[in-house]
This record gives structure tokens, C-alpha cells and sequence, in this order.
């Protein structure tokens, strides 16, 4: 196994392996089993929207694990040089390669790359019910800091006065 810098043709093979691997833990899957398909796209098509978003950010900071030449496992990066902290946006696995090591793996080549450029701090976020990247963060040494809770609704569901009747003065 080695990792690698992400390539423009691993972009197909990460996305599909982020789609699959998200199932069950993914905030856009929440959405949609809370109110069905939102503008006619599915949580796959905003997911993939993310990773997308991922690759044109930066790509330089996205690396791939590969074994007997497939794609096991990919993780992005973000450096902020300004406030010294480095932001892992999205890492998956293939499910059938998950518990082997792969994430920590990738985890800690982002780390030591963050090391390298001066951050001081890295952090990552995950969903409650994603149980098993609670547990390796948490093996790996993070600390829970905060937790969010997503809010969402319908806005042709919004009072036609949504201010409660408070009138802005000019």
C-alpha cells in the first residue's frame, strides 16, 4: 500500500467510493429522508458536488491510498497558513477495506503534511452516527470540542410574515 497525490483521473473512483462509503452517515442523506428529493437532485448528487468542490479547491492537498494498483482510500486537505490550522474536509474508504488501518493511515500523512507547514492544529468533523470515525479520531488523539446540530425546513413552509410581525424602521 502507498499513498499518493491525487490525479485527475481518480476522480471518478473517489467520488464513487465517497458516495458509497457515506451511506447512512452523510448530513445531505439526513435531508433528503426528512423531506425526499430537494430540487430534484438526490443526497448522491450533492455529495458528489462536494467532492467536486474538494478537487477544484485544491487538489494538491487531496492524496489517494492505493493497493495491487486500485484505490483503497482518499482524504483531502486544507492548509489555512493564516490561523495555522489544517482542515481535513472528506476522507472515505471502500467498505469492504474499512477496519484495516487505511484512515488512520491517511489521517496521519495529512497530519504530518500539516506538521510540515507550520499548523498548529488540525481539525476534522464527523456525524454522531458515524460511530466508526468517532472512534479513530478519537483513537488517533482528537478531542471532541463542540457538537452542531443541523437544523432544516421547507421555505414554502415560511410564514408569509417570517419576521413575526416586527417591521423594520427606515
Amino acid at each position: 500500500m502507498k499513498i499518493r497525490k491525487f490525479q485527475p483521473e481518480d476522480y471518478d473512483t473517489i467520488k464513487k467510493m465517497t458516495l458509497d462509503s457515506f451511506d447512512g452517515v452523510s448530513i445531505d442523506q439526513q435531508l433528503e429522508k426528512q423531506f425526499g428529493l430537494i430540487n430534484h437532485k438526490n443526497w448522491q448528487w450533492r455529495l458528489a458536488k462536494q467532492v467536486e468542490q474538494d478537487v477544484n479547491n485544491d487538489p494538491d492537498g487531496i492524496f489517494v491510498m492505493i493497493d495491487d494498483g486500485q484505490i483503497i482510500g482518499w482524504i483531502s486537505s486544507l492548509i489555512d497558513h493564516e490561523t495555522k490550522i489544517g482542515h481535513v474536509p472528506h476522507m472515505a474508504v471502500r467498505k469492504h477495506e474499512q477496519g484495516k488501518g487505511i484512515g488512520r493511515q491517511l489521517i496521519m500523512h495529512v497530519m504530518n503534511l500539516f506538521r510540515k507547514n507550520g499548523m498548529s492544529h488540525v481539525q476534522i468533523e464527523t456525524l454522531v452516527q458515524n460511530e466508526a470515525a468517532n472512534a479513530l479520531y478519537q483513537s488517533i488523539g482528537f478531542q471532541d470540542i463542540a457538537n452542531k446540530i443541523y437544523y432544516a425546513m421547507e421555505l414554502n413552509n415560511l410564514e408569509s410574515d417570517p419576521d413575526g410581525g416586527h417591521k423594520e424602521e427606515v
